[in-house]
């Protein structure tokens, strides 16, 4: 009897440690899967793309970001105080935006900086926009999509029919401009290929703001994209960036926190500026960022509907 007691009491106790790994497991794993899921700090919408079958151009609803596996590398990850795991690049600046200097006022964030500027960022979704009414509105700048590759097979690449209209447009109202390209490159020669396109495409026009790499992964249907792996990502943002810095034009790579943790290698695209999308009232993300979009349902006049808002930390025409 006694035999039998000590079995039953080791068998409890083995049990015990499997059920605490099993939580263990469960945990890590509903961590990235609530990565995927929240909207507001993971997904990647700065603005739609107008459906065209031959093209295959999502809706921005169909905007989803989708993990991919981390590059094999040698970073080591942590664990911060909310749980959220974290590269640990030794080579990479911190963020050390100050959070009390952060306040909402009338639904838009502000920072209390002489540096900081407020603006938007556009596309072909928002229509015919009235610039002179955008600056009276408290608009310092706006970064507007120049061009998108479609994410079918043959992956042509697009002008969006309003960039010039707004580009010059903007600059008649005042306000500083950036150029982005809706990426969906799969290879480095594309990636140089995106960044002649938008170079072409911003010939004549002041820009103070940069030319902006916008790559998204397309969860609601097949797509070109889908085998890209985190390391090709990584050399496909830097051979366009690399090319764009080539021309004299400032470039950046627009990312959210989980590309920016398990996607790309930021140790590698931190010499570029980047900009960060964290929807919230303060951003959460470890590493050093020089735009923040923090809504894509802000409002301002000479807009119809809502439109994707920013906070620059640096003045760029300045």
């Amino acid at each position: 009897m006694a035999d039998n007691g000590k079995k039953a009491s080791a068998g409890k106790r083995l049990l015990a440690v499997l059920l605490g790994a099993a939580l263990l497991v469960l945990a890590f794993s509903a961590y990235f899967i609530a990565k995927i899921l929240n909207g507001h700090n993971d997904t990647v919408l700065p603005a739609s793309e107008p459906t065209e079958e031959t093209v295959k151009i999502p809706e921005e609803a169909a905007l989803e970001e989708e993990v991919r596996e981390p590059a094999e590398t040698q970073v080591d990850y942590f664990t911060d105080e909310d749980g959220t795991v974290i590269p640990d690049y030794e080579t990479v600046d911190e963020n050390e935006y100050d959070p009390a200097l952060f306040k909402t006022e009338g639904g838009r964030v502000m920072y209390d900086s002489p540096e900081a500027r407020y603006g938007i960022d556009v596309s072909s979704h928002q229509g015919e926009v009235d610039w002179n009414k955008v600056a009276a509105d408290g608009i310092d700048f706006a970064i507007i999509r120049a061009a998108y590759r479609g994410y079918g097979q043959t992956g042509s690449l697009n002008e969006d029919e309003y960039f010039r209209k707004n580009a010059e447009a903007a600059r008649n109202a005042g306000l500083s401009i950036g150029a982005y390209i809706f990426s969906q490159a799969v290879t480095t020669d594309e990636a140089v290929e995106e960044a002649e396109y938008i170079i072409s495409m911003t010939d004549g026009l002041t820009l103070d703001y940069p030319i902006v790499f916008d790559w998204e992964s397309i969860t609601t249907d097949t797509a070109r994209t889908d085998g890209v792996t985190s390391e090709q990502l990584t050399d496909i943002a830097a051979a366009f960036c690399e090319r764009i810095k080539k021309a004299g034009y400032r470039p950046a790579v627009y990312l959210n926190t989980t590309q920016g943790y398990l996607e790309y290698g930021l140790d590698r695209i931190s010499e570029f500026d980047l900009w960060l999308a964290d929807y919230g009232e303060l951003p959460d993300f470890y590493y050093k960022f020089n735009i923040w979009q923090y809504t894509n349902q802000g409002t301002v006049d000479g807009i119809t509907g809502s439109v994707d808002m920013n906070i620059s930390f640096k003045n760029y025409a300045g």
